[in-house]
This record gives C-alpha cells, structure tokens and sequence, in this order.
C-alpha cells in the first residue's frame, strides 16, 4: 500500500535561516577555522572546523571546497541524521509502531546554536507503522538529494 510522505522543502528552511541577523555571516565565517591550523587529536575541539578533515577538503578543481570555483556564495556542511521512534512511547507490552525523521544540522552555525530546534532542518517524517527496509529508505531520501543537486 502507498503510505503518504510528509517533505519540506530545503529551500524555504535555508532562506528562513540566512534571514536571521548575522546568521549569514556567521555560517560563511565558519570556513575561516578551516582554513587555520587543525586541532590536535589530545586537544579539545570546540568546532567541527577544528579538525583536519574540513581543513583539508578539496573540491574537483583542487583548490579547497570553500574557496573553489563551485563556493561563490554558501558553501554549507550537514549532518544527516535519520531516526526511527515509537510516537506512543517505549513500552514492553503492547503494540510498538515506529515512525522516522529525517533531519539536518547545518554545522556551519556557531556550535552553541546547531541544535537549536528552530535551526534544525526536519527534511521529512517517514510513516509507520514499522520501519521501512534500508533498502527502500532511498525512495525517502531522494527528495533531499534533488534539493542538494538544484
């Protein structure tokens, strides 16, 4: 049977957040870090910048992803994030349902602010009442990848 899927567009999430004050400016500020010195594997790591991974991330041009030909404006990085749930609750007995949603955290944002919920993507709601099989949950997924691809 056909379960309804229930998406929200990237586009208008990303326009509501760079029409924050100073969140734009702040999210394009993030790759400043990247370009600096990595973190240590024993030091604390404040960002996710900090790492060498970020720093040293090259586009197909070679030059690093934030100052190649393809970042003239808005290069952001996600976290995906797909979690499955019971809406009713985690009980032992009784009928268990499981629902999903898919989400993103632009980790561009100061670290202080990813998890705010107002500055978390909900990409879709994945319908019950079990868990799709791994194999289908692409079907879910590629909405988002459209909207990654335009």
């Amino acid at each position: 049977p056909l379960k309804p899927f229930i998406y929200f567009h990237m586009q208008e999430w990303l326009a509501m957040l760079l029409s924050q004050k100073g969140l734009e400016e702040k999210m394009d500020n993030a790759w400043k870090g990247a370009n600096s010195t990595p973190v240590s594997q024993t030091s604390d790591m404040r960002d996710i910048f900090d790492r060498s991974m970020l720093q040293e991330f090259r586009g197909p041009d070679g030059k690093h992803f934030s100052l190649g030909e393809e970042c003239n404006e808005g290069c952001y990085v996600f976290s995906l994030c797909i979690n499955f749930f019971d809406p009713l609750g985690n009980k032992q007995a009784g009928k268990q349902i499981s629902i999903g949603a898919i989400s993103l955290i632009c980790l561009n944002l100061p670290p202080d602010i990813h998890y705010k919920p107002e500055n978390i993507y909900l990409a879709g709601i994945v319908p019950g009442p079990s868990e799709p099989p791994l194999s289908t949950l692409n079907n879910y997924m590629a909405p988002l990848v459209d909207a990654f691809l335009e």
